[in-house]
């Protein structure tokens, strides 16, 4: 990725219409204390438009929302983008610069928004799912033998017998299990030989049995 693309998807992640939404997507509103009612009525009518746009487009919740060009386009209250950050600045202080503390408190937030619009990147360039990449490959050889599951604090994709690939599992567990499918695509094609050593499908030229989606 170039200084260029990475600074383009800053922009778009990194905003302050996008803080205001995820201020009140998570709650955070009923924090401000206001000294002006025109402040309380900006912020009054912001979240009366998001309902509005969640009833239009049949959302059951405003994360429906996420990403979405016309929440881009709502004037928003600049107090709820202040507050977004203010709480974020808090912890970080109140952790004592710990960045690494800090992103397990602060990051959870920000991954619904990024994997929205990492979602909408891969789309517009054509590009595909690892999840749909991985069953493609399996599908080339006719088997389709893969099964997630979890196990204590990790998910483990199983091809056959075999722990493909292993993940721990963390706050969003769509971003685990495309991580998880990421990885598994690299080992099989990485590691050609495993088709050999592992797989029989392609030489029986039947689908396997015991397939688990």
């Amino acid at each position: 990725m170039t200084p260029g693309e990475m600074s383009t998807h800053k922009s778009q992640i990194a905003g302050n219409a996008n803080y205001a939404f995820l201020c009140v997507l998570f709650g955070l509103h009923p924090l401000l204390i206001y000294d002006s009612h025109p402040a309380f009525q900006e912020q009054w009518a912001y979240r009366g438009e998001l309902e509005q746009l969640k009833v239009q487009g049949n959302h059951e919740t405003l994360e429906g929302l996420l990403g979405s060009p016309e929440v881009r386009g709502l004037k928003f209250p600049n107090c709820l983008s202040d507050l977004f950050e203010a709480i974020a600045g808090a912890i970080f202080v109140d952790l004592e610069g710990d960045l690494q503390a800090f992103s397990k408190v602060y990051l959870p937030l920000m991954v619904p928004l990024v994997n929205c619009h990492l979602a909408k990147d891969l789309k517009e360039h054509g590009m595909r799912h690892p999840a749909v990449e991985f069953s493609d490959l399996l599908g080339s050889h006719n088997c389709s033998s893969q099964q997630i599951i979890r196990e204590g604090g990790t998910l483990k994709l199983i091809w056959h017998d075999r722990i493909l690939a292993e993940v721990p599992i963390g706050v969003n567990l769509k971003h685990d299990q495309q991580e998880l499918s990421r990885l598994a695509l690299d080992n099989l094609i990485t590691h050609s030989y495993l088709w050999d050593e592992i797989c029989t499908c392609a030489v029986w030229y039947q689908p396997c049995n015991n397939s688990i989606t």
